[in-house]
């Protein structure tokens, strides 16, 4: 979907060196902005994988 809304993005934009621009910054800031949401709204798991695994051993009669 990200794909198809910068192809229509470039489309419109004047297809000069300064167009090109203002689309490589443009995709600049996307990526400043979504490393952003990324870093302050994912978390860590706080359960650690290899409990989970032990547990599930022990229901099994492993």
């Amino acid at each position: 979907m990200g794909s198809v809304i910068y192809a229509t993005l470039y489309s419109f934009l004047p297809q000069t060196v300064a167009g090109n621009r203002s689309f490589f910054e443009v995709l600049g800031i996307a990526a400043v902005i979504v490393c952003f949401l990324c870093v302050f709204i994912l978390k860590e798991p706080k359960v650690i994988a290899s409990k989970d695994l032990a547990e599930e051993a022990m229901l099994l009669g492993h």
